[in-house]
């Protein structure tokens, strides 16, 4: 996988938001974001959920990027209760859309409370594909608007943190299909079960010929 990696400093609402970016040597004009556990509980973008998912997209061939949130690491601010952190994913956006311009392809992701954000953020800014794993919806019900977009569940049965019947009540909930993908003897970390992950997320993208 041959790339360019970056450091950044994005201007936010709250003050800086630190990233990274891998932008691949043959740009196919495919964007990839991911956002990051809860970060009172020490998530941020150096969670390896993350760095899994963002290098399994990389090696699709997507520029990619996860970033912290307010509060976490160098990003000033501090925690808002998930409000904050959708400004923040889509000041990102914003910024990674004047940089390169429109992307022929965009993909959001999101892990635990990373997947509220993505999925609050999808329905601001529509991704051609939703990526979200161990999703936290304690604070998602029936009426939350649903973002129209092909859309991933990765969900562990032996998830300590978000159970997996809760996920699964929750998608009935849904109108829109959503594909749903299970890892058996998976904890909420996926330990040991970080390349069942990969591999999972890579062929979703892979069928959606995206």
């Amino acid at each position: 996988m041959q790339g360019k990696t970056e450091q950044l400093i994005i201007p936010g609402a709250a003050g800086d938001i630190e990233a990274v970016l891998f932008t691949p040597e043959a740009d196919a004009n495919k964007l990839f974001v991911m956002c990051h556990p809860h970060p009172l509980f020490q998530g941020s973008m150096d969670n390896k959920v993350v760095t899994t998912m963002t290098r399994a997209l990389a090696e699709l061939g997507f520029t990619t990027l996860r970033f912290n949130y307010r509060g976490v690491g160098k990003s000033a601010g501090e925690y808002d209760h998930g409000i904050g952190e959708v400004t923040d994913t889509l000041t990102v956006l914003d910024y990674l859309q004047q940089r390169f311009g429109a992307p022929k392809t965009f993909v959001l992701g999101g892990f635990s409370f990373g997947g509220f954000v993505a999925y609050q953020t999808a329905i601001q800014q529509l991704p051609n594909a939703l990526i979200l794993v161990s999703p936290s919806i304690a604070k998602l019900n029936a009426d939350t608007p649903e973002p129209l977009c092909p859309t991933l569940v990765i969900q562990g049965d032996s998830d300590e943190t978000i159970p997996a019947e809760t996920v699964y009540a929750w998608l009935k909930t849904r109108k829109n299909s959503i594909t749903v993908k299970e890892i058996i003897g998976a904890s909420h970390f996926f330990h040991g079960k970080l390349l069942d992950l990969r591999d999972i997320a890579q062929d979703f993208i892979k069928g959606l010929a995206l």
